[in-house]
């Protein structure tokens, strides 16, 4: 895939210096290549209607690994423009909210004295 070296290099480079962890690098890297392999082009050279495309083929398709695919797709988009000055605005990125867990609150049953069963 044309260009995606040098891509990768400078992604490697910008994930180290900024303290972001290596798997972040592992999925972006392995995002991004799976992209360029599938449409067969520099991924900086996208028109925003083939970028969005292949997000709804992401999200269309069923053997998915997770929505984290589709979420690392996305932000190693962002993260790879914002490297190479693409200006994002230029390409409407979709917004990923996350969903909202209320925390397990784990209890304990108390016997008769107030103090918990061990």
């Amino acid at each position: 895939m044309p260009g995606f070296d040098l891509q990768l290099k400078r992604i490697r480079r910008s994930i180290t210096i900024s303290g972001k962890s290596q798997s972040t690098l592992t999925n972006y890297a392995r995002c991004l290549a799976n992209m360029g392999l599938h449409l067969n082009c520099d991924l900086l050279e996208l028109d925003d209607e083939v970028i969005q495309d292949y997000l709804h083929f992401l999200k269309r398709k069923h053997h998915t690994p997770s929505d984290s695919f589709f979420k690392h797709t996305v932000y190693g988009l962002r993260y790879l423009f914002r490297i190479f000055d693409r200006k994002e605005s230029s390409v409407i990125l979709p917004s990923i909210e996350r969903t909202k867990k209320l925390p397990v609150v784990l209890s304990q049953q108390l016997n008769g004295t107030g103090m918990p069963k061990w």
